[in-house]
């Protein structure tokens, strides 16, 4: 092996630009009428910076893990590496051929065979026709799609289709492999051939960047794993170690201080401006109640509704909330003082955070705040003589939630069609 990394990356750095118009329209008509009033008029400009400054190595035979928040810069970082997009600022080298499966799928045409795919797919990730039939075999032996082999790929199954894709990938000769969440899907048999293969392309010398939210596949084949945060590095060392930075990121008991803006996503029409949550801990089947304060920040911006994901120590959704299950909207040129109840979710011990969103159904995100409260769950057991098999996991019941705008103080009826909603006499 050479003494060079395999990958480096020194101060590298991306930015976006995020355009704000008060004269945004959502017609073509009235956008180009504006266009032709004040032709010479340029649109204000803010940056996003993605990608701040990142330095770090890969040697050969590292399998190193990538790992951070949704928002945290990974999946730019690998665009970066793989030439999809270019860098604002800084230097990438890497020696030797690139691989990689940034999205499962990707290069796969639905009308062709899995035969057809494998090669046109080999030939996207840069291995020409020969090389391909090299591995062919080896291909549909790790897929097990043997018997579909000619038919169209899009009357595969979702496991089917994975299968296929990460064994292209997985057989490339390649140098350097990006792997970006596919052993997220997939049933548990085939994440432990892909962790078997993982070891395998280690034990070659050859270099894997695995970027993924489920924390024991990082774990399990990762020595090393650096941590994003805000597009920067917030840890680079051991995996356990990281694994305890990313859950103690951001996690504050009670309502997280808000990002700023230019860290979140989201369109910024409207934005999360203040958040006011219980500190708990809470008892298992304990109401918890978040309120928080929107505030417009664009002159005829769209409605928007809003959806609170909790999420365990492993970043699962385990429950979800969201206003349009009783078909309420909120106005984005209006303040708003709304308050999210979660009534009786049943949540298992344990640390949990909440991920709270404002969107419009065809625009988008208007904002996203990420852990913006966190809260530990106390043991319990919602009957007696609770299976012991059954206390791990998520959510055991069904959840219900209100969602409620606290400046009209009424509460629309909860699932159960209850006209007080949980609690009566607040």
């Amino acid at each position: 092996m050479s003494s060079e990394p395999a990958v480096s990356i020194q101060g590298l750095s991306k930015s976006y630009p995020l355009r704000h118009d008060e004269h945004d329209h959502d017609h073509l008509a009235l956008a180009v009428l504006e266009k032709l009033k004040h032709p010479l008029k340029r649109r204000p400009v803010d940056w996003l910076w993605a990608l701040r400054d990142v330095s770090f190595d890969v040697g050969d035979g590292e399998v190193v893990g990538l790992i951070g928040h949704n928002g945290a810069g990974k999946s730019t970082l690998l665009k970066v590496l793989t030439r999809i997009t270019t860098p604002t600022a800084g230097e990438i080298s890497i020696r030797g051929r690139l691989g990689s499966l940034l999205e499962v799928g990707t290069g796969f045409h639905p009308e062709l065979t899995g035969r057809e795919n494998i090669f046109l797919n080999g030939s996207i990730l840069g291995m020409n026709h020969r090389e391909v039939a090299h591995v062919f075999d080896s291909i549909v032996e790790f897929a097990e799609v043997e018997r579909f082999l000619d038919t169209p790929v899009k009357r595969f199954s979702s496991g089917m289709f994975v299968r296929l894709a990460f064994s292209v990938a997985a057989h490339l000769d390649r140098d350097v492999l990006l792997l970006d969440e596919v052993l997220a899907v997939g049933d548990r048999n085939f994440r432990a051939k892909c962790f078997e293969r993982i070891a395998a392309l280690r034990d070659d010398g050859r270099t894997v960047i695995l970027v993924s939210h489920q924390l024991d596949s990082i774990l399990e084949n990762c020595s090393r794993t650096v941590v994003m945060s805000q597009g920067e590095v917030a840890f680079d060392g051991p995996t356990p170690e990281a694994v305890d930075t990313y859950l103690a990121t951001g996690f504050v008991h009670g309502a997280a201080q808000l990002p700023p803006p230019e860290h979140r996503t989201g369109s910024g029409e409207a934005r999360v401006v203040e958040v006011k949550a219980g500190e708990g801990p809470f008892e298992p089947d304990e109401a918890k109640v978040i309120e928080f304060a929107v505030e417009p920040f664009q002159p005829g911006a769209p409605e928007f509704h809003v959806a609170l994901d909790v999420c365990d120590e492993d970043g699962t959704v385990v429950a979800h909330a969201d206003s349009r299950v009783w078909g309420v909207t909120y106005r984005a040129d209006e303040s708003h003082r709304l308050r999210i109840s979660i009534d009786r979710p049943w949540l298992r011990e344990g640390r949990y955070h909440a991920n709270l969103y404002l969107r419009h159904p065809r625009r988008g995100s208007l904002d996203e705040c990420e852990r913006v409260w966190a809260f530990d769950v106390l043991p319990g057991a919602p009957y007696p003589y609770w299976p012991g098999r059954m206390a791990t996991g998520g959510a055991r019941t069904i959840t219900e939630f209100v969602v409620d705008d606290v400046a009209d103080a009424a509460d629309p009826p909860g699932p159960s069609g209850g006209g007080d909603g949980p609690f009566p006499g607040r």
